[in-house]
């Protein structure tokens, strides 16, 4: 019997892992065994992820616990990469907001 994969737990540690190291650009296949995925369970949750990481705004705080930064998680899927890149807020609501219709 498989355990069921709790999504929320995974895009938290996804997130966790990105900022950790916001200066680098991390490889898809960094982040999939990061995360304890098979290749092939990665290539079913990361479209889900990607999605999420177009509607989702992430803070870096410090020791503290004040927010350092602001932005959204990124994924380059011709370079295959993961980062973090930062936004002013303004910026944020641009991107992540749709028109109603």
């Amino acid at each position: 019997m498989t355990r069921k994969l709790d999504f929320e737990e995974k895009w938290d540690r996804l997130v966790r892992i990105i900022l950790d190291s916001w200066h680098l650009k991390l490889l898809d296949v960094e982040i999939m065994s990061s995360l304890d995925f098979s290749p092939m369970s990665w290539k079913v949750w990361k479209p889900k992820f990607v999605e999420k990481s177009r509607i989702m705004e992430v803070s870096r705080k410090n020791n503290d616990g004040k927010i350092i930064d602001e932005g959204l998680i990124e994924y380059n899927k011709k370079k295959k990469l993961w980062r973090f890149k930062k936004f002013s807020f303004d910026e944020i609501l641009e991107k992540t907001q749709k028109p109603y219709i």
